[in-house]
Order: C-alpha cells, then sequence, then structure tokens
C-alpha cells in the first residue's frame, strides 16, 4: 500500500528545510514548487478560503480523490479534469487563467507518471485540512512544524491570518497597527496550535510534532526521528549530510527585540503551556 504523507504547519515556521532534506533524500513531493517548497498543486487547489468556508465533507474528499491522482500518476476522470481546471482556475486566492491551467493539468499528467511507493507534500495550510486527508489515506502521517509562539506573534508572514483567522473567530481589516496585529498572530497561532494538537490525538502515532528549534540545534538527532517516524532507512552518511542543512534562521528569537507588554498575560500562559520558554 502507497504510503502518504505531508508537511503542514503556519506560514515562516521553517517548514522549507524540511522538505528540502526529504526530497534530497529521494522522496517524491510533487511537480510544481514555490521557493518555499510548497507544492502548488496543493496550493491551488486548497488554499482558497471561499471555497473551504462553503464546502462540505463530500466536496472536500473529492478534491483529495483529484489530488491524490495528481501526485500519484492516475488517470482522471473527464467530470474529474473539468472539477481539477475549475478548482485551479477559480481559486481567487491563488489567480491562474485558463491557459494556465491546462497547462499545469498536462504538466502533472506527464510528470507523475511514476506511482512511488511513498509520496507526500509539503504546504503549510495542509493542517487546515488535517481531518479530512486523515480520514481520505489509510497510510497517511502528518508532520506539524512548530515554532515559538512569540516569534510567531511579530513575523510579516500574515498570509495565514488573513486567509483563515475567521476560521478561528479572529477577524482582521486592515487597519490594525504593528502592535494589534502581533496580538492577532498570536491568537491565531495559539488558535490554530491547539486545533491541531487536539486533532492530533486521534492520529497516534501517525502524527509528528517537529519543533522548529529542535531543527537546528540537534539536527542530526531531529532528522534521524523524521525518517523513523516515515518508516524510511537511513544511512550515517546520509544522515551526516543532511543534517549540513538545517540553519538557525536570522529571525529567531526576534520576539527579545519586541515589547512582550503589549501581549495578553492568557497569550504568555498559552505559549508556555505548548512548551515554550519566555
Amino acid at each position: 500500500m502507497t504510503k502518504v504523507f505531508a508537511i503542514g504547519a503556519l506560514g515562516g515556521s521553517g517548514t522549507r528545510v524540511v522538505a528540502q532534506i526529504l526530497m534530497e533524500a529521494g522522496l517524491y513531493m510533487g511537480a510544481e514548487f514555490s521557493n518555499e517548497n510548497d507544492n502548488l498543486l496543493f496550493t491551488r487547489l486548497f488554499r482558497d478560503p471561499v471555497w473551504e468556508a462553503q464546502s462540505d465533507r463530500r466536496q472536500q474528499f473529492e478534491r483529495i480523490t483529484i489530488f491524490n491522482k495528481l501526485m500519484s500518476g492516475k488517470t482522471l476522470f473527464p467530470l474529474e479534469a473539468f472539477s481539477a481546471f475549475k478548482a485551479i482556475k477559480e481559486n481567487l486566492n491563488y489567480p491562474t487563467s485558463s491557459g494556465q491551467a491546462r497547462q499545469l493539468l498536462f504538466e502533472h499528467y506527464t510528470k507523475s507518471n511514476i506511482q512511488p511507493a511513498i509520496w507526500g507534500w509539503k504546504e503549510p495550510n495542509t493542517h487546515i485540512y488535517l481531518e479530512a486527508l486523515h480520514t481520505s489515506f489509510p497510510t497517511f502521517k502528518y508532520i506539524h512544524v512548530l515554532r515559538h509562539g512569540l516569534d510567531m506573534a511579530f513575523s510579516k508572514n500574515l498570509k495565514q491570518l488573513n486567509n483563515w483567522g475567521a476560521k478561528f473567530s479572529i477577524e482582521i481589516d486592515g487597519k490594525e497597527t504593528e502592535d494589534q496585529l502581533a496580538i492577532k498572530q498570536l491568537d491565531f497561532w495559539i488558535a490554530a496550535t491547539k486545533a491541531t494538537l487536539e486533532y492530533s490525538k486521534r492520529m497516534g502515532e501517525n502524527f509528528y510534532l517537529l519543533r522548529h528549534h529542535n531543527l537546528y540545534e540537534s539536527a542530526k538527532v531531529e532528522i534521524e526521528r523524521l525518517f523513523q517516524f516515515l518508516e524510511i532507512a537511513t544511512t550515517k552518511d546520509q544522515l551526516d549530510e543532511l543534517s549540513s542543512l538545517p540553519e538557525k534562521p536570522q529571525s529567531a528569537d526576534r520576539y527579545k527585540n519586541h515589547d512582550l507588554n503589549i501581549l495578553r498575560e492568557d497569550q504568555l500562559l498559552a505559549v508556555q503551556e505548548l512548551g515554550f520558554e519566555i
């Protein structure tokens, strides 16, 4: 049975290097990527807050089936091909012309025909669809990269807050000050993280929480654990080579350069309860 895995997180959590590690180890993770190693097929089909809010479970399963077939080299039925074209073209969050949509589907047909024994993808927004994905793939394993909540509070990457904030009852209008945005970013990090960790209880051993700082502080240990989780054999030489990839980002501990008094006491407590020192 084909094994399927995914990497998700809040945007700016350090998932790019995780995808790089797995791709350099030879794992198939798609045919089209962003500069951050995001699987753009997943982005085009699922990074759509309007569609997500209006879709039911059946519609999500149908779109996951299309994604599965395109990723694993299986032929789409005509109606599925039309649905894929329509989904890609009508995603207002990631606009694509009709010609581009046709070309993208053609490229996936020609590039994704190897039917690998294990394949996966990296796209931060994956956590939004965790339940639907878990119930769609019998062998699904999920890696969630978690970065310090206070670093995330002061991040300039607001894409997920803009797209999914309302899903967690966090509203933004574009008129917020920097301090107000930091507060809402942290509210989003807390809510999204708690939701993911709550669902992880249903996944059991098929869920892996990768704390971002561990990846560059103890790279070899963390990468070896990652491969054990995915049940992939590695050699010492391979681990040595891959462990040179993670680097401490310049933005690590950026929260220390900010006034934490702008944040609420309950927010700071939640960050500590989720395993981070302040």
